[in-house]
């Protein structure tokens, strides 16, 4: 097993709302109420992505419609200031935010953010028996509803304040908020969790938010506030609600409670609907979870060439401008370092260069994916870009691929030796590729691609599939 390696220089071109509290509202009372949806206008709009790493310590992928060429820049840049002015009021995790200084004091004579986002968690934690707090272990933490509050004072800021828009889809860490047209947003699989495998569900979406919970992005297990010990309730838990917020307090309940509790709390909350996944692995649904979804997606083919359950995994970890020095040491970014997420293409094939697979591929626009030569020149299509999903949270830049031994045809590969690649392209910036051979027979093998300027090492692991560890 060996690796070659190419560097070089390259381009390519590239609400406010006040929070009033008041008790939990009547499901019943919502879906006996008509239900108005101004239609969507058809006008010629095209919708825009960009995506961003260490943002609030994870990813950010922004997505709008719209009809003015200038309109996409200004969101963008829109977005980013809000979320940096509300983190400067709401981070727990820096000493001179708003409510490290003042915590729960002088709310009514601070930002009305951190009063709304307090009041939150105070009508939750009622409603929820304790699961959702802002105190845990005796300290100030508002992790748990923090992120999901921000993507909905995000996204409402933004129609506020540049009405070129048509929609929006936010999704910060997995937080999801879609408002103005309809989307498509996968759920991820907890026991498949790779960036590219087949999604557990695939949810279409307008004027509503989806939030997922689990502890399989991120080391360790969640925690039961009311006891300080590992939650026994869900493995992961999606809920799809009216708000982004809502949705995270009741993925993150579900998480704790027992599994008849946590869907009676859905099943009693207006627009809710969640996708839990039991401790035994068992999918359980709320009453209207399926009018969301469409066609399930059918597995993929086991790969009659190499041994069961075999597959390679591929362990990127992005480590573009801004990375260093941007988190506070416990895997959380401050914002200030955010950076633009590259165009990244991940292929196999043979050893004598026959393309066999497109793994993976993501980019903002695909005109410019040219911009990844290599890939390109047998590609040609952007039938692999990435789309929104939602997931329990993961580090900023880290990501696990999947190659699951079948080709473009979706055809088994034979047992034998196959070349990886990785071509990495930043907007105005940086160029490198990585490329690794690596056994796919009967025994597991592992290659680790160099560093460069873009990722940090890349282990790539051929063997069994590993066992979901909870």
């Amino acid at each position: 097993m060996y690796e070659e390696s190419v560097t070089g220089n390259g381009t390519h071109g590239g609400l406010a709302y006040t929070y009033m509290r008041q008790p939990m509202p009547s499901r019943r009372a919502f879906l006996s109420s008509a239900l108005l949806i101004p239609g969507l206008s058809h006008r010629r709009v095209q919708a825009h992505r960009v995506s961003y790493e260490d943002i609030l310590g994870t990813s950010m992928e922004l997505t709008v419609w719209t009809r003015h060429a200038g309109a996409p820049a200004t969101a963008a840049a829109a977005a980013l200031c809000e979320i940096r002015r509300l983190e400067a009021l709401l981070s727990t995790y820096r000493r001179d935010s708003e409510i490290s200084r003042f915590g729960r004091a002088l709310r009514s004579a601070g930002s009305v953010e951190r009063a709304s986002l307090l009041d939150r968690y105070d009508d939750w934690r009622g409603w929820t028996g304790g699961v959702i707090t802002s105190e845990i272990g005796g300290r100030l933490n508002v992790d748990a509803l923090g992120k999901s509050f921000i993507v909905d004072r995000v996204v409402a800021h933004l129609h506020r304040t540049i009405s070129e828009l048509d929609g929006i889809v936010l999704n910060i860490g997995g937080d999801v908020a879609v408002s103005g047209r309809a989307a498509t947003v996968n759920v991820i699989d907890p026991r498949r969790p790779a960036e590219n495998d087949d999604p557990i569900a695939r949810l279409s979406i307008t004027d509503r938010a989806v939030a997922t919970s689990g502890s399989y992005a991120r080391a360790g297990h969640l925690i039961d506030p009311r006891t300080g010990h590992k939650a026994n309730g869900a493995l992961a838990a999606t809920v799809i609600a009216l708000d982004c917020t809502t949705a995270n307090a009741l993925a993150t309940a579900l998480c704790v409670l027992a599994p008849e509790d946590g869907l009676a709390l859905v099943e009693r909350t207006a627009g809710a609907e969640s996708l839990v996944i039991t401790a035994s692995g068992t999918e359980r649904r709320s009453s209207g979870f399926a009018a969301y979804e469409q066609a399930r997606p059918a597995p993929a083919t086991v790969a009659a060439g190499w041994p069961a359950g075999y597959d390679v995994r591929i362990a990127l970890t992005l480590t573009g401008p801004g990375t260093s020095g941007s988190s506070d040491g416990r895997g959380r970014g401050r914002g200030r370092g955010s950076y633009r997420s590259p165009y990244v293409a991940v292929w196999a094939d043979d050893t004598r260069g026959r393309p066999i697979r497109t793994i993976a591929v993501w980019g903002d626009k695909w005109r410019y994916l040219g911009e990844l030569p290599d890939w390109w020149s047998f590609a040609k299509n952007d039938s692999a870009l990435n789309t929104t999903a939602t997931r329990a949270t993961r580090p900023a830049g880290q990501y696990t691929i999947v190659w699951n031994g079948l080709d473009d045809k979706g055809a088994p590969v034979p047992a034998g030796s196959y070349r990886l690649n990785l071509e990495v392209s930043r907007e105005h910036g940086t160029y490198a590729r990585r490329a690794g051979v690596i056994a796919c027979a009967s025994a597991p093998a592992t290659v680790t691609l160099s560093e460069s300027v873009e990722f940090a090492p890349v282990t790539i692991a051929y063997g069994p599939r590993p066992a979901p560890t909870w």
